[in-house]
């Protein structure tokens, strides 16, 4: 069969492959538009960066984008979803003819700068670094451009305050905030409070299963409210755009 009788045939079928095999397939369509298939590239960490470079045409401005991180801190932050354990971390894209940026805000042992906890706006490329995530997944909220472009001021002042990572998870400080929290904070300013993110109260086992790493007692922790990062991509009318499996 020949290469290009067989692209415009899988392109034909896209529509009926599931999201999570996208990753793989693609790399099928390298041989589009040629008569000679091109040369197969089998090496992981090349392959992980043409995924995430492979991902930046489909990212709006406003696109939450989240991560699986590989480390403790991260397993820990999973176990505070309910429904979908799958990410650790989002942040928001801010795209520009350099690229897509992300805006997100992360404790200090997530990233080299041990004492940095402050927000930040990083590449693409160095938010979904394959070395220290297992994939990534790109989420889009029921926004207008308009309302976008707000939520990306909303963020760029907050970051010029200087506003810091909470490690109390306390949704009641204005200068200290966590990612989800960020992320709520953004579209309930950019839509008014059209969109909001279900906020959950700890229970006594969740308590003291992040009790030391939120530096705080039992007791206190259950008097606090949390957002799980489920509640970002499972957010109603929300859609997924694309998740992305990293190779080993």
């Amino acid at each position: 069969m020949r290469a290009d009788f067989f692209c415009l045939y899988f392109c034909s079928m896209m529509k009926f492959i599931p999201v999570r095999w996208m990753p793989a397939l693609l790399i099928l369509l390298t041989a589009c538009g040629s008569n000679q298939a091109r040369e197969y590239v089998s090496d992981a960490q090349t392959l992980n960066l043409e995924m995430i470079r492979g991902a930046v045409p489909a990212i709006r401005n406003g696109d939450v984008i989240l991560r699986s991180g590989r480390d403790f801190t991260s397993y820990r932050i999973r176990e505070l979803s309910e429904n979908d354990k799958t990410y650790s971390h989002a942040g928001i894209a801010f795209v520009t003819d350099s690229g897509v940026f992300v805006y997100h805000i992360t404790p200090p042992d997530l990233d080299e700068e041990k004492g940095d906890t402050l927000m930040r706006l990083e590449s693409l490329e160095r938010f979904a670094r394959p070395d220290k995530n297992s994939g990534f997944g790109i989420t889009r909220f029921p926004v207008s451009e308009e309302e976008a472009f707000t939520g990306l001021r909303y963020l760029d002042s907050i970051k010029k305050t200087g506003v810091a990572f909470d490690h109390l998870f306390d949704l009641r400080t204005a200068d200290r905030i966590y990612c989800s929290e960020m992320i709520d904070n953004t579209f309930r300013y950019a839509t008014n409070g059209r969109i909001s993110l279900l906020r959950k109260n700890f229970d006594e086992y969740k308590a003291r299963r992040v009790a030391k790493y939120l530096r705080a007692s039992v007791k206190l922790v259950m008097t606090r409210q949390y957002i799980p990062i489920d509640n970002i991509h499972n957010y109603p009318g929300s859609k997924t755009i694309f998740e992305y499996t990293f190779i080993k």
